[in-house]
């Protein structure tokens, strides 16, 4: 549904996969594609939201910086430009060998 561009479809997919499963093996995954759908779709706010759930989880998880990233890049995009800077600081930080820490270094030297 998400590849399809089916946002909503695949929004209530992930929902459900996170109301059957709250400590699924997938949940991260799950939070993580729930974000995506409510950045393509524009409401950012609801992004932000789903991101942190997922950066909210204990431990690590291949999709944080990710959400740290896109979750900054939600932030800039409903004018909110502190918020976003201490979220690209924080991913600098947390994850700074990997290329999503590359792009927050580039996002904030504009």
């Amino acid at each position: 549904s998400y590849r399809k561009g089916d946002y909503i479809r695949a929004r209530r997919l992930f929902e459900e996969y996170v109301a059957r499963f709250p400590e699924g093996k997938w949940i991260g995954q799950a939070y993580y594609w729930i974000g995506e759908t409510y950045f393509k779709t524009k409401d950012y706010e609801e992004a932000i939201l789903a991101y942190q759930k997922l950066i909210d989880l204990p431990g690590w998880h291949p999709q944080k910086p990710s959400a740290m990233l896109k979750q900054a890049q939600a932030f800039l995009a409903i004018g909110d430009k502190e918020a976003a800077q201490i979220i690209l600081k924080r991913l600098i930080k947390d994850y700074p060998n990997t290329p999503q820490a590359v792009e927050a270094r580039n996002l904030l030297s504009r």
